[in-house]
């Protein structure tokens, strides 16, 4: 249920939820309501929106990829057509399966010291290969990222070198 509540001046979208409940302490027939700032959640949505789309602007492929099993979680617009991939295909890839040059071994070893806390990224010269055979150059810049709380990930840059 959408209701709007006025606190402190001020005019809310919740949504709000509420369940009845005996407290079998007391006897007591009492109510816990959950309430869902809309507005909140509503700015929340905008700004990771523009967010993405910040990145899909951008001319460098933008690959995160997962510190546990290396899978791609997210490609923007420019990795999506430098590799000539739709998302759903990217998302059960891992870096080195379209890098010729990389066998997962030897990736492994690449991103060995960042997970070892080494160094703080890497920058290196690679191929890519795109879905349909051919191959290009690129300059890669790779980072371990240390989310509070979640699984940390690795972001990668992937520039075209022409």
């Amino acid at each position: 249920m959408t209701e709007t509540f006025t606190s402190a001046g001020q005019t809310k979208s919740a949504q709000t939820i509420k369940i009845p409940f005996l407290d079998h302490t007391s006897g007591k027939h009492l109510m816990l309501g959950i309430f869902f700032d809309l507005i909140g959640m509503d700015n929340a949505l905008h700004t990771a929106n523009e967010f993405k789309m910040t990145l899909d602007l951008l001319d460098e492929g933008v690959y995160i990829f997962s510190a546990k099993d290396y899978k791609i979680c997210y490609a923007n617009k420019s990795g999506q057509q430098q590799l000539g991939y739709n998302p759903e295909e990217l998302y059960r890839l891992r870096p080195y399966d379209f890098k010729p040059e990389f066998t997962a071994r030897k990736f492994l070893d690449l991103v060995a010291p960042l997970l070892n806390h080494e160094k703080p990224f890497i920058i290196f010269d690679t191929l890519h290969q795109r879905k349909d055979g051919q191959r290009f150059k690129v300059s890669g810049k790779l980072q371990l990222i240390h989310l509070g709380g979640t699984e940390s990930q690795f972001i990668a840059l992937a520039t075209p070198i022409e």
